[in-house]
């Protein structure tokens, strides 16, 4: 949820379609660390989930997209949404 406090270990859910077959969704998490984070979603009934891991994170504002890879090469970003660590 966009400008949602988090803490801890969050989930992170995306949903993705294509008419070659969605093969692949990362959620890239922009903010307070050097190089960006990347955490890679498995495909559940419940769309595509990963796990983001803040506890080692500074407090502050992370930005976080989500990229889906189709069969055909294509690439699509979401919008980003952002979310305030506070550990």
């Amino acid at each position: 949820r966009y400008g949602a406090n988090v803490k801890g270990v969050v989930l992170l859910a995306a949903s993705a379609a294509s008419d070659f077959g969605i093969t692949k969704v990362d959620f890239v998490i922009y903010g307070l660390t050097l190089h960006p984070i990347t955490a890679s979603a498995k495909h559940t009934d419940y769309g595509w989930l990963a796990e983001w891991n803040t506890i080692t994170l500074p407090d502050g504002r992370y930005i976080i997209d989500s990229v889906a890879y189709d069969a055909a090469g294509h690439r699509t970003e979401s919008e980003a949404v952002v979310a305030q660590v506070d550990n």
